[in-house]
């Protein structure tokens, strides 16, 4: 029964800190992202959301009607509701996801979406065990040096 009790506190122990770990990355990507907006825009009002593991921070967004369009450059007929930034606006979403990434898409890209440009990378973490998306969308009118920046600030810490 001793030997159960231990092996328990063992994996609880680890279970907790692999958490910190998860939670630790994306709050310094998150604290070094916070400190290039507020050089760029102190006398804005930014916004931050946390929500499972993931993180938000946003500035001048709204809701647009939004038609895919598929990899072959057909547009699809029926629309979807997706929040995205204003002309002057950014959105950067930061997601923790297990394992390493094995997705389509080559990172880090550039994407154009229909209003709004949108940048994607991942990071690698917990010796590659894990790692965090990042996309980072951004309105015409967001300043170049802002863009540069911000970006030079995900590859620095990939």
């Amino acid at each position: 029964m001793k030997t159960i009790i231990q092996i328990l506190t063992i994996l609880c122990v680890a279970v907790v800190h692999d958490l910190r770990a998860e939670n630790t990355s994306v709050e310094n990507l998150e604290e070094k992202i916070s400190s290039v907006v507020k050089q760029f825009f102190p006398e804005k009002s930014v916004e931050r959301k946390k929500k499972d593991g993931g993180m938000t921070i946003s500035l001048s967004t709204m809701p647009f009607q939004i038609h895919n369009i598929d990899k072959t450059g057909k547009i699809a007929e029926q629309s979807h509701e997706e929040t995205g930034p204003k002309a002057d606006g950014f959105l950067i979403q930061l997601t923790h996801q297990e394992g390493s990434y094995r997705g389509a898409a080559v990172y880090p890209q550039t994407f154009t979406r229909p209003y709004w440009q949108t940048f994607g990378t991942v990071i690698p973490i917990e010796a590659n065990q894990n790692h965090i998306h990042i996309s980072f969308s951004y309105g015409s009118l967001v300043p170049e040096d802002f863009i540069a920046t911000l970006i030079k600030t995900f590859e620095s810490n990939n």
